[in-house]
């Protein structure tokens, strides 16, 4: 028996050899996520991960494939009967396989008639076939391998870390600037707010105030080469900066013309003497109207300056008609604009008198 059927055995063996790899793969696929699982859980690195995972995965494969395939799909004797069978012969080689150690004078006919038809039965005719359970078992442990492998990999990595990054701009990104405010002669006068600032590419900075020292008067601001600058405000801020900056505020010492336009004339009011004064007083000047003797007149009888620093834009009406500040930073809040811009306005409007 084992004679009549070896070469059909050999082919069944190539069958029975394949199939063991299947399996043994699908368990050390299976053995793989899970280690996989548990260097995740602790934090291992890429080295050990790998290390780890090929390691378990090699050794489960060639421990499990001996014995499926000594105990699960090596052919037998009646395993190599029955497929022979299945070819459209009726259990003749099952029949004679069971009837091997029978001497009767039937089981002696029996068997010279499966052994001749046997004869012309070729090797090819057993067809592989692999059970859809196996497939299926197969495919589901590469894929819990493949996941888990690459998700621990990438965690040990930070790579989803860096992707999240990647679309929020970091801080160490962002591209800052630093704006200093200096007076160009030290006792000349000083500087009002915060002078040295650090904003953001683009941004504002927050207002300062050039204040003159007793005998000297604001000039302007200027570069350190003593050049004026195109913004002379102020206070003053500077608007979308591009570069670090060094501001001077530049004062000038008064001089003796400077001295006469600040004085008050000697001359007669326009208006009535306030008996108040005695008869012979002088009428208090309205702010904005002129400090000279002559009610519309400075001391030359020329027109009168009001107090620029109290009036809007045309330099003719007083803020004190025409300007309420509440109002402009109550607008101001509902305007749809960025809060650096809102702070730059606010504090513009609180150097105003109300």
């Amino acid at each position: 028996m084992e004679k009549l059927f070896e070469k059909y055995r050999k082919r069944l063996n190539v069958f029975a050899i394949f199939k063991s790899i299947l399996l043994a793969l699908a368990i050390a696929f299976i053995v793989m996520g899970i280690t996989s699982s548990a260097t995740w859980i602790a934090k291992a690195s890429i080295t050990t991960t790998l290390s780890l995972v090929c390691g378990f995965g090699g050794l489960t494969f060639f421990v499990a494939i001996f014995p499926l395939y000594f105990k699960q799909f090596r052919p037998t004797t009646e395993e190599v009967a029955k497929k022979l069978d299945a070819l459209g012969f009726d259990e003749r080689y099952i029949t004679m396989y069971e009837c091997q150690d029978k001497t009767s004078y039937m089981a002696k006919l029996q068997r010279e008639d499966a052994k001749k038809s046997l004869s012309n039965v070729s090797a090819k005719r057993l067809k592989f076939s692999v059970a859809i359970p196996l497939i299926i078992m197969l495919a589901l442990s590469v894929v819990f391998a493949a996941g888990t492998t690459t998700g621990t990999i990438l965690s040990a990595s930070n790579f989803s870390a860096s992707i999240e990054d990647d679309d929020k701009p970091p801080e160490d990104k962002k591209e800052y600037f630093t704006v200093t405010y200096k007076v160009f002669e030290e006792g000349t006068g000083t500087i009002e707010g915060d002078l040295v600032q650090t904003v953001e590419k683009g941004h504002y900075t927050t207002s300062v105030t050039a204040v003159s020292a007793s005998g000297y008067r604001f000039s302007g601001w200027v570069d350190e080469e003593k050049n004026f600058l195109a913004n002379q405000n102020n206070p003053r801020a500077e608007v979308n900066v591009q570069e670090n900056m060094t501001i001077f505020a530049l004062f000038e010492e008064k001089s003796n013309s400077d001295d006469d336009d600040n004085e008050i004339g000697d001359g007669e009011g326009s208006g009535d003497k306030d008996p108040e004064l005695g008869g012979g007083g002088e009428e208090k000047p309205e702010p904005g109207e002129s400090q000279g003797g002559g009610g519309e007149g400075t001391p030359g009888g020329g027109e009168g300056q009001g107090r620029e620093n109290n009036k809007v834009i045309d330099g003719t009406v007083d803020y004190k008609d025409n300007f309420d500040r509440e109002k402009f930073e109550k607008e101001l809040l509902d305007k749809d604009f960025p809060d650096d811009l809102k702070d730059l306005l606010g504090d513009y409007y609180g150097t105003l008198k109300p």
